[in-house]
C-alpha cells in the first residue's frame, strides 16, 4: 500500500514520473530502462 500522504513518497514519485516522461519524449518507450531513469534523476 502506498503512503500517499508522505511528502517524501510524493516527491520521489513525481521525480521518477517526470524522468520517465522525459525519456519517453526522446525515444520509444521500449528503450526506457530503470538505469536510464536513475541517470536522468542525477
Amino acid at each position: 500500500m502506498a503512503k500517499t500522504d508522505d511528502m517524501r513518497y510524493l516527491r520521489t514519485e513525481a521525480s521518477i514520473r517526470s524522468a520517465f516522461l522525459g525519456l519517453v519524449s526522446e525515444g520509444p518507450i521500449a528503450s526506457v530502462t530503470a538505469t536510464a531513469i536513475c541517470r536522468a534523476l542525477e
